[in-house]
């Protein structure tokens, strides 16, 4: 029998074990209401136990059933095409079995987590002479039935209440924030393409995008989703937009507006090639952009072995280094993104940043004048290059120069490199007793971090104690502080800083949904689930926070 891809085993509310099924066998049940998002669920053998929502494999899956709840779709006949882009041919119609021995003998998976007792659950193959009673999974929902007349009400309820938020969700609709970038989705229903006119597209697409600058990546952007509405199938263009996308994400409102744009474009390239790479490489970008960094982390280091040649995979591999502040690391992976494409200037400015810290100023010093020599437009390494020379070397009106220039340019750019910017023309324009202006870059250098000492300091030499309470941060510049600490696992601050971009703008549902996260993580659960609820009342489109909510009702109760 030909390999199907790994197997499965899944465990209910009351510790049953059920399996071994292939991916897809798991899908359909799913899709057919067996599982529904409260059970646990590790690979076999041998894998480690995880909530069924947690697996990105099954993740979408379970969010197009619960939106269905309230958006009927049609059940696809036998060998009809269904949502996750698989067939169902007539014979694959009936249910997946599997059994479940009971014996005192330790689980294969090693300790299991369960309450302790002496009886623990052993998943078999299909071995006829095993003993003790079998559970076959036909009889899965009437299992289920008879443990939920068994258990309280209370939280069934609950999750049947988070399914009403969701059908709320399709009658309100929040205004959009205009300020913010919006992703751009691919419109259905196109004039199809020419190849000649998809190839000149994807060129100049590649080309804007290699540049490594914002406005690059937006044209990159519009030239790749032309290309997805004259050719929906092309999963080549599918992986570059969702590249896109991870650039502009920082620039983005980042709410479920754009949530979903990004997660229709990944769904639509898994649902052409589910087994594929460039789905696989839309899947783990969106992950990194919503920072359900573990998820994107496994599924990277699985492709990085199928796909050594892969730039982007380096790249994604360098920025979660970055991440956990292992800088010799990121800089060797940054390198090989950058060996592997050469006219790509972002990994030459990641791997620059990583030389900066392990104190190799010269490398990093040859790497962005190299981006500079390839892009003028390169703010970002102009700025970087400047606060070496100053730092480093003293060079204090070069520095000046450089930085202003890319001050004065307009460009936007990312939250600490504009801070660190700031920071350094405060310090040079006081060094210059120019009062006035170094005031006014210190102001702008609060406004994004006003808990930083170096600026604090600054503002109470230029203008007293009342310059500390002019300055004010936005809600998304707050809540980028926020996911760098949810990112170095100090969640305490986090949700700080999280609960503080709410505040400053009570629409901002990924805010209130991401101090959720962190209270969860803190074990306050009453806290978490309030938050979540904060979130969806504010954004009631943000179909995450309902999915987080069901199945943190589930795991608490």
């Amino acid at each position: 029998m030909a390999d199907q891809g790994p197997k499965w085993i899944v465990k209910d509310g009351d510790g049953r074990i059920y399996g071994p099924f292939v991916t897809q066998k798991i899908l359909r049940q799913i899709e057919k209401g067996y599982f529904s998002g409260g059970e646990m669920i590790a690979k076999y053998p041998g894998g480690s136990w995880i909530p069924i929502t947690k697996a990105p494999e099954f993740y979408d899956k379970l969010l197009d059933v619960l939106a269905s709840e309230v958006k009927p779709r049609r059940k696809p006949a036998s060998g009809q095409e269904t949502g996750d882009g698989s067939t169902i041919p007539g014979i694959d119609e009936d249910r997946p079995r599997g059994r479940v021995v009971r014996e005192s003998e330790p689980p294969v998976l090693g300790e299991y987590p369960g309450d302790g007792s002496a009886s623990v659950s052993r998943v078999e193959g299909s071995a006829e002479e095993e003993a003790g009673p079998v559970i076959e999974l036909s009889d899965l929902q009437s299992l289920k039935r008879e443990e939920h007349r068994k258990s309280s009400k209370l939280p069934m309820l609950m999750i049947a209440a988070s399914v009403l938020l969701v059908a709320l969700a399709f009658i309100f609709q929040p205004e959009s924030k205009s300020q913010q970038l919006r992703l751009m989705g691919p419109r259905k229903g196109q004039p199809q393409l020419s190849a000649p006119e998809i190839k000149e597209r994807f060129r100049r697409g590649v080309i804007a995008f290699q540049g490594d600058t914002l406005q690059g990546y937006l044209r990159a952007q519009s030239e790749f989703v032309q290309i997805l509405e004259g050719a929906p199938k092309n999963t080549e263009a599918a992986a570059a937009l969702c590249m896109a996308y991870r650039e502009i994400w920082p620039f983005s409102a980042q709410d479920s507006e754009d949530m979903r744009t990004f997660s229709h474009v990944v769904q639509d390239a898994k649902r052409v090639d589910p087994a594929g790479f460039h789905g696989a490489t839309c899947e783990i970008l969106y992950l990194m952009s919503i920072s359900r960094t573990r998820e994107a982390r496994g599924l990277t280091d699985m492709w990085i072995q199928m796909q050594s040649s892969s730039a982007i995979l380096y790249d994604v591999t360098a920025e979660l280094l970055k991440g956990d502040r292992k800088w010799l690391e990121t800089a060797g992976y940054a390198e090989k993104a950058r060996v592997l494409w050469p006219k790509w200037l972002k990994p030459y400015v990641i791997e620059a940043r990583a030389r900066t810290q392990i104190r190799q100023y010269q490398q990093a010093m040859q790497l962005y004048r190299a981006v500079l020599a390839a892009n003028q437009q390169h703010h970002v390494a102009r700025i970087e290059l400047g606060l070496i020379e100053i730092d480093q070397f003293n060079q204090a009106d070069k520095a000046y120069d450089m930085i202003k220039v890319a001050l004065d340019s307009g460009e936007r750019l990312p939250r600490e490199t504009e801070f660190a910017a700031s920071v350094a023309m405060a310090q040079i324009l006081e060094r210059r007793s120019s009062k006035n202006q170094a005031l006014a870059f210190a102001r702008r250098a609060f406004a994004l971090d006003p808990n930083d000492p170096t600026v604090r300091n600054i503002l109470l030499r230029l203008g007293g104690s009342e310059a500390l309470g002019e300055g004010t941060r936005g809600s998304r510049e707050i809540m980028s502080r926020g996911d760098e600490l949810f990112r170095l696992g100090d969640y305490v601050s986090a949700q700080a800083e999280f609960r503080a971009s709410f505040e400053a703008d009570k629409t901002n549902g990924v805010a209130a949904m991401k101090a959720g996260k962190c209270f969860w993580l803190l074990n306050q659960s009453e806290e978490a689930i309030g938050w979540l609820k904060k979130a969806i009342f504010a954004d009631p489109n943000l179909i995450p926070a309902y999915v987080l909510l069901a199945d943190y009702y589930g795991q608490r109760f």
